[in-house]
């Protein structure tokens, strides 16, 4: 179940009691509140998932089950907001065959997908069993239950790239001699691991007279890319320029003179 009391111990409340109708049972570790307030948690019985309810026990609903993945830990938040987690056994698509892995989804369940799966490589650690640590540097840290140098289990290091920001903004330009000009619509575009970006602009330019649509895409250098749109707006302000010749002295051709360009 999910209970509450106070602090001093009074006030016990059940606010969710799982049954054999649920599809996932028996939560071993502890809740984690989201930045919606609501409370989530992980469950390992049955194929094992990831529950969320609301604070006052209304609400429950699981977010993603697991095919005998067995989630043992307790859900944290990551830098970008989602939920991060590991599973006990299970490889890609959360199958129950393969030695555990580190997952991510967002708050309303969605983007749930596989970071790593252990086992992979020699030495590596095999079935994770706590909850990860977010560290000051941006990594990830968990530990396994086996695997490692000895079989006896490991500490592992899981850095995981954040999507770099597009900032764009709309530029009002004046065209050059050939009635187009060249501008950037980047406003600040920044990747906030401080990898190092990319900045392409479509179409790249020059860019003609008038309102021109143009995206800008970001990419750092792990690959993860980013994109935002904004305006180029090329105005004519280069006045004509008059070539008078010198002075004509022409015959009138008419009672009222002559015409003369």
């Amino acid at each position: 179940s999910v209970f509450k009391l106070n602090k001093d111990g009074s006030g016990y409340t059940k606010l969710y009691a799982f049954g054999f109708n649920d599809p996932v049972i028996n939560p071993s570790a502890g809740l984690f509140e989201g930045s919606n307030h609501a409370l989530y948690g992980t469950a390992s019985g049955y194929f094992g998932g990831v529950f969320k309810l609301n604070q006052d026990g209304t609400g429950y609903q699981v977010l993603i089950g697991f095919n005998d993945a067995r989630p043992y830990g307790a859900m944290i938040s990551g830098r970008d907001g989602a939920l991060y987690g590991t599973t006990f056994k299970g490889g890609e698509n959360f199958f129950g065959v393969g030695q555990g892995n580190v997952f991510k989804l967002n708050e309303d369940g969605s983007d749930s997908r596989v970071l790593y799966s252990f086992g992979s490589t020699a030495g590596d650690g095999v079935g994770p069993h706590a909850a990860l640590l977010l560290a000051s540097d941006g990594a990830f840290y968990g530990t396994t239950f086996e695997g490692g140098d000895s079989n006896h289990g490991s500490v592992f290091r899981l850095m995981v790239s954040r999507v770099p920001v597009a900032k764009c903004t709309n530029v009002i330009v004046s065209a050059g001699s050939d009635c187009s000009a060249y501008a950037s619509v980047d406003n600040g575009s920044f990747d906030p691991d401080g990898d190092p970006i990319t900045l392409t602009q479509s179409p790249p330019g020059p860019y003609p007279l008038g309102t021109n649509l143009v995206t800008l895409t970001v990419t750092d250098s792990n690959g993860d890319s980013n994109a935002s749109t904004g305006f180029v707006i090329v105005l004519d302000t280069t006045p004509p320029e008059i070539d008078c010749p010198t002075n004509i002295i022409v015959e009138f051709t008419s009672e009222t003179g002559a015409v003369v360009s």
